[in-house]
């Protein structure tokens, strides 16, 4: 996991992070070894080719997971980008955002482990540990809280960065006869 770093373009704020290093290196190695043990079974007689290529096809997508993933937060160009790669990412424009708060904890994250995100109604969660985080309050009356390991410095960018002002409606005078 890094923190916050300096970033070569415009993005003032740049951050990845990924699991526990020690975790994923044991769920590789470990699965690896399972595909190799998998592989072996066939020449022993012990399961049918198909169920034993499948799960090594299975365990194969689990590896290249293991490598994918991660938790990119980047402030660049006035919008605010969360991704919990392999997916999409989600991409807040700075003027929508009304409040950044620091937080300790979200409830869900006490006593978790892993990485997920969770919808409920009024909130979105990007959860990577039960650590500190980043609420943010958005104009349409929704939250999206992030886990961050340095939420006091994405949340002092967020109130300097200027607010773009809203473009007023003209209204076009009503012709009536």
């Amino acid at each position: 996991m890094s923190g916050a770093k300096p970033s070569a373009g415009p993005a003032t704020f740049d951050q990845e992070r990924r699991p526990s290093p020690l975790l994923v290196q044991r769920l590789r190695w470990g699965s690896l070894g399972l595909c190799v043990l998998i592989a072996l079974l066939p020449l022993l007689g012990l399961a049918p080719w198909a169920v034993l290529w499948i799960t090594a096809a299975v365990l194969l997508v689990f590896q290249w997971w293991l490598f994918a993933t991660r938790f990119t937060v980047r402030l660049k160009d006035d919008v605010l980008s969360l991704r919990m790669a392999p997916f999409p990412a989600k991409k807040i424009p700075v003027e929508e955002i009304k409040a950044a708060v620091t937080h300790m904890s979200y409830p869900w994250g006490i006593g978790k482990r892993g990485w997920s995100i969770h919808r409920s109604p009024g909130v979105q969660v990007f959860f990577t540990d039960p650590g500190a985080g980043l609420v943010l309050e958005l104009e349409n009356g929704q939250a999206v809280w992030l886990n961050s390991p340095q939420p006091e410095a994405l949340a002092a960018l967020l109130k300097r960065r200027p607010k773009r002002k809203k473009k007023a409606v003209k209204s076009e005078p009503s012709t009536s006869s």
